[in-house]
């Protein structure tokens, strides 16, 4: 017999895949949800090397868990959302059966996903116009214009522009 196929009746699991088939969630949503809740009784049994109680869980625990995974084990945003909706899901229903006292993934809330933002400029063709409409007028801004595009800085450069460094802006 597999350690896993232990945890089954030992950490309540049995009930709470029955619950989820109440719920008309489907096979592969139940298998996935059993298979987050083993990983974190795995994951807290060798942290504190003691045995897994279902009561004294807390939200510390829940939150060091979420902060493993993404430090640790570089788990996408997506797959930690999906381990911390097993645990809602497994809490919750604990509670609703009075299995444990509290719920201490009450206060977890989904991880955000950071959107990285994209460097905003103009194209080529706009760059030109506004550099021949700057020469044609006959200002030397034209020289701070070319010497501004051609170091500002670009994603993943570090270096910055210092306006007062331009000869044509003293």
């Amino acid at each position: 017999m597999v350690k896993r196929d232990l945890f089954i009746d030992k950490y309540h699991l049995k009930y709470f895949r029955n619950n989820l088939i109440e719920l008309d969630k489907s096979q592969s949503t139940i298998d996935l949800y059993t298979y987050n809740i083993i990983q974190f009784i795995e994951w807290f049994k060798d942290l504190e090397g003691t045995e897994f109680e279902i009561n004294k869980i807390s939200t510390i625990d829940i939150r060091d868990y979420c902060s493993f995974l993404q430090n640790a084990k570089n788990e996408k945003v997506g797959t930690i959302n999906l381990k911390i909706a097993s645990l809602k899901s497994y809490f919750a229903c604990l509670l609703r059966s009075t299995l444990i006292n509290n719920n201490p993934t009450l206060a977890i809330k989904k991880l955000k996903t950071t959107i990285p933002t994209e460097v905003k400029s103009f194209d080529d063709k706009t760059y030109r116009a506004i550099r021949k409409e700057v020469y044609r007028s006959q200002n030397n801004l034209h020289i701070s214009i070319k010497y501004i595009s051609v170091s500002t800085p670009r994603p993943g450069n570090t270096s910055s522009t210092n306006l007062l460094n331009i000869p044509s802006l003293h």
